[in-house]
């Protein structure tokens, strides 16, 4: 996604790109369509694995909430389900802070990253039972609503 170069979604966007195209430059394919999905994969990618958003039950009744920052600090985003929307925004610093806003009939699993000094988690400026589980903390209960999760 962020590679230089013109083969690259970092190449759309630095076009200039209102929306994917078929080709990641018209030099590739002169008669390309303007909404193609062959490089829309961040548009999947982006809500999946950054923001860490995927239904575990049909209509989305049930979701993971596992983000993966990398290197990044920080990324929000709104996810629309059949229930409205799932809102996520995290920070990702000493520690990790989630934010979460889940619509009405829809409850989280939620896994954070731990960080190499957290002794545990927050729940809405309140400890909760959560397991360690390699570079996760998983929490034991699924949560509902508006939370902040955060390592401690």
């Amino acid at each position: 996604m962020a590679a230089p170069g013109d083969r690259s979604w970092r190449h759309m966007v630095e076009s200039d790109a209102t929306i994917t195209w078929e080709a990641c430059d018209q030099k590739f394919k002169p008669n390309q369509d303007w909404n193609h999905a062959w490089c829309a994969a961040p548009a999947n990618l982006l809500p999946r694995f950054v923001l860490g958003v995927q239904p575990l039950a049909t209509r989305w009744k049930q979701v993971l909430i596992r983000p993966n920052p990398a290197n990044l600090t920080f990324a929000e985003g709104k996810i629309p389900t059949p229930n409205g929307p799932v809102f996520v925004r995290w920070e990702n610093g000493a520690g990790f802070k989630l934010k979460l806003d889940l619509p009405p009939g829809t409850s989280a699993s939620v896994e954070i990253p731990a960080t190499g000094s957290s002794r545990g988690v927050m729940l809405n400026g309140r400890s909760v039972a959560a397991k360690r589980d390699d570079k996760w903390w998983i929490i034991e209960e699924r949560l509902t609503g508006k939370v902040t999760v955060e390592t401690k």
